[in-house]
């Protein structure tokens, strides 16, 4: 049964909060995990690591709203970009 045409199913609900509260968490995570990147008492490969994953979870992230969106579309961003000039600093 697709629960997406009955919206007002006792089921539908149920996974409409469900959904609600594990992308709340997701948000909460990725924001720890990219303020914990953008920290400077963290290793390269750390960040890496931090950077690859956030951008693997931020795409599966339905609940959030534009601005939540963009606004850790903008930190991954940072931690980007200073990882670039990390590694250009190296070179």
């Amino acid at each position: 049964m697709d629960l997406r045409i009955l919206p007002d199913h006792p089921e539908a609900i149920k996974l409409t909060a469900l959904r609600a509260r594990t992308d709340g968490q997701l948000i909460a995570l990725i924001n720890r995990r990219l303020d914990h990147g953008l920290r400077c008492d963290f290793a390269a490969e750390d960040a890496e690591r931090i950077y690859r994953e956030v951008s693997q979870l931020l795409p599966v992230v339905y609940g959030a709203s534009q601005t939540e969106r963009r606004r850790l579309e903008a930190k991954l961003a940072r931690l980007g970009a200073s990882l670039h000039s990390a590694c250009a600093s190296v070179g």
